[in-house]
């Protein structure tokens, strides 16, 4: 059952970590588009929903963290 919970906590910090390239290269493409087409509303708006969501995920990703390593301490007692 430990074994099963590091490897899950591995996991899921692989995906998050995917989750986190994805975005910011999605963000860095926006970003030169925008840059090319030289509209600021449009560049900073987008900038900051990137920055939201990625704030977002950081944040589900610190609550998983807590939760498999509250589990493996729970099985690590018993």
């Amino acid at each position: 059952m430990k074994n099963e919970l590091k490897q899950k906590l591995k996991k899921t910090q692989g995906k998050f970590n995917r989750i986190r390239i994805v975005f910011l290269v999605i963000g860095l493409i926006l970003t030169l588009l925008m840059v090319l087409l030289k509209s600021i509303f449009i560049f900073s708006l987008i900038v900051g929903l990137t920055i939201l969501f990625i704030i977002k995920v950081e944040f589900l990703y610190l609550k998983e963290i807590r939760r498999l390593k509250q589990l493996i301490e729970e099985e690590r007692r018993m």
